[in-house]
């Protein structure tokens, strides 16, 4: 059987080798020159023959698309994380109505062998059109709202709150300074919100565009979840500020903030139709989201997108 076609390279991504190399010294550096026979070792376990690889996602995961007999399989390898093991809980305790389907798991490996779904289609691939974002967000409602199920006490996932401690420390300020108003601000609203949504459910936690994609028979479904408890609207976040266009594009500028607030508001509004959350704690929950990610950009050194975070103040000026 014929699992490495020679069109489709084993080894990893130069971006990602460079990447890996900067965060994780020599074990990632060791962890790179083994890829090839790890990807190998696992064709070779799940009969699996070798078809392509995406291009897309993070630079510590590679995503290759291979069958298995008739059935069409996404195999997912990722450098050892803590979120690999959380990914895998909470894929198993959402509805398989909702999410992709895990065909198998191998812990040792970090290697996750899923369904693939068809045809694939991603939210964000409708983005070019921004008068339809109101018709993703009324796409992606289901999930924001439902997909979500509540955490047992034994649950071990992580919280959110710890999240947001670990995300502000001191250290990540002092390396972004400019934060600190943003990080003030998003801690009293998080003080607001978790006394108003006290709920306790165990989150996807990156539910944004790229992490929905089109089955042709069950519509919209998520993958790639993180696992993190936390109140049901905390879910809310990462789509909303995802994927502004207006903001990235024109920089830090009046016109860009004024934009840029003009969709978020639009967003949380045909959200808040369609869900029990009041689009004031949805910016808010935006907001909240949005500096997290902030803060986890600047200690990874990239930058940050400072116009998109002065459209929240913004709108947090108007309807808070």
């Amino acid at each position: 059987m014929k699992i490495l076609p020679e069109s489709v390279l084993l080894e990893l991504d130069p971006a990602k080798q460079r990447f890996i190399n900067k965060r994780f010294g020599s074990f990632g550096i060791a962890w790179i020159r083994d890829f090839p026979e790890l990807i190998h070792a696992c064709l070779v376990q799940w009969g699996l023959i070798l078809i392509g690889r995406a291009e897309a996602g993070l630079a510590v995961n590679t995503v290759f698309f291979v069958q298995r007999g008739e059935q069409a399989c996404v195999l997912k390898v990722g450098l050892p994380q803590p979120e690999q093991l959380t990914e895998i809980e909470a894929l198993g305790l959402f509805s398989s109505d909702q999410v992709v389907n895990v065909l198998a798991w191998d812990e040792p490996k970090r290697a996750l062998l899923m369904e693939r779904i068809h045809p694939g289609l991603t939210l964000r691939s409708l983005l070019d059109n921004p008068d339809l974002d109101t018709d993703l967000v009324s796409y992606a409602a289901p999930l924001l709202v439902s997909l979500q199920v509540p955490a047992e006490e034994t649950c071990q996932l992580p919280t959110y709150q710890n999240w947001l401690k670990d995300g502000f420390s001191p250290e990540l300020l002092e390396q972004a300074p400019k934060l600190a108003q943003y990080v003030d601000l998003a801690l009293r609203l998080n003080r607001g919100l978790t006394d108003r949504w006290n709920d306790v459910f165990v989150l996807h936690g990156d539910l944004h565009h790229d992490n929905i994609l089109k089955d042709s028979h069950l519509g919209w479904v998520a993958i790639d979840p993180k696992g993190v408890i936390g109140p049901r609207i905390y879910d809310c976040g990462r789509f909303i500020h995802n994927f502004i266009p207006f903001a990235a594009d024109r920089g830090c500028t009046s016109e860009a903030v004024a934009l840029a607030a003009g969709l978020i508001l639009r967003r949380c509004q045909t959200l808040s139709e369609l869900s029990p959350y009041p689009t004031a704690d949805l910016i808010a929950v935006g907001f909240i989201d949005l500096t997290l990610a902030s803060s986890w950009s600047a200690a990874d050194g990239e930058t940050v997108n400072y116009s998109l975070l002065e459209a929240f103040s913004y709108l947090l000026q108007e309807v808070i």
